[in-house]
């Protein structure tokens, strides 16, 4: 599936390490890296995921959890991924070494993910202020001109 709930978290140092041997079912656990907020323990609860917008930088679900868990989404983590849960903003987890997830309250939630990585944002900072030195260059040597064709 796209996107699914679960109710348990293991906290792990290295996402590598050989799983558990017995008693661990990915589509019941998920992995977290240590020092994750929120880690759970065991728990048990029927929930649904529904998506309701999907794009390739953008996505939309509405989530009924029994208790509180975690949405894992079977889509690449990747820094600058942002989320919302009830619009309050989330941490959006690594799981699964891979994988996306966030934690969410018992009950329905509207959770939405996006993606703003930092660069684009240091990109669209350097690009205004490189307009506006080009403006300001233009601008002095226009008025430079000005005055000497004034004199």
């Amino acid at each position: 599936p796209r996107a699914w709930l679960v109710y348990e978290a293991i906290a792990r140092e290295n996402m590598l390490d050989p799983l558990p041997a017995e008693g661990f079912d990915p589509s019941q656990t998920v992995l977290l890296s240590i020092g994750t907020p929120g880690a759970l323990a065991p728990g048990d609860g029927p929930g649904a995921v529904e998506v309701l917008r999907a794009g390739p930088n953008r996505m939309t679900m509405r989530v009924q959890m029994t208790a509180p868990g975690y949405l894992v989404l079977s889509e690449v983590w990747y820094p600058g991924w942002r989320a919302t849960v009830n619009g309050v903003a989330a941490d959006v987890l690594r799981a699964n070494h891979a994988l996306r997830a966030v934690a969410v309250p018992a009950g329905d939630a509207i959770v939405e993910f996006w993606f703003a990585p930092p660069l684009w944002r240091y990109g669209l900072v350097a690009w205004v202020v490189g307009v506006g030195l080009v403006v300001g260059v233009l601008g002095w040597r226009r008025g430079r001109r000005f005055d000497e064709q004034n004199r």
